[in-house]
């Protein structure tokens, strides 16, 4: 689905963990690899993992996510931008100007203008222009060196 990102995991909720509790307390789902990976400082404080995601989203003004409890566990993350993908709402001329900028970062105009079939530099100043306004693309780097990026 384009209006959100779903991560699941098979085998629901750990026994001895309720939905009430969630996010709150930590319930090994095995104890013997959790503790090695603890030891071996490749895990860190164990339960901080869903106060962390919903410390991000607050940091990035995103929606908390859904949490989903059956057979599997599933996190759902809404889209910032709704139902709106990277391209929708861009003309063809517009959306492969961004997809060449997508595979090609930090091109400049003339670099862009040779991946686009030689399409004219000024209608690549003007459609990067465009894009700069919807916030799709952006320019890093001085006037000479630097190229334009995908947000």
């Amino acid at each position: 689905m384009r209006d959100r990102l779903e991560i699941s995991n098979p085998g629901g909720l750990p026994k001895g963990l309720i939905i009430k509790t969630f996010g709150k307390k930590a319930v090994r789902r095995n104890p013997v690899i959790t503790n090695l990976l603890q030891r071996c400082n490749y895990v860190e404080n164990m339960g901080t993992g869903i106060n962390k995601i919903k410390m991000q989203c607050a940091e990035n003004n995103v929606e908390e996510p859904n949490f989903i409890f059956n057979e599997f566990f599933t996190v759902v993350f809404k889209r910032k931008f709704g139902n709106k993908g990277l391209n929708e709402g861009l003309n063809e001329g517009l959306k492969s100007l961004l997809q060449t900028i997508i595979k090609y970062p930090g091109l400049q105009n003339k670099g862009l203008s040779e991946k686009l079939n030689n399409r004219p530099v000024k209608t690549i100043e003007r459609q990067i222009s465009g894009l700069m306004k919807l916030n799709k693309v952006k320019r890093k780097g001085r006037k000479k060196t630097g190229g334009y990026y995908a947000i």
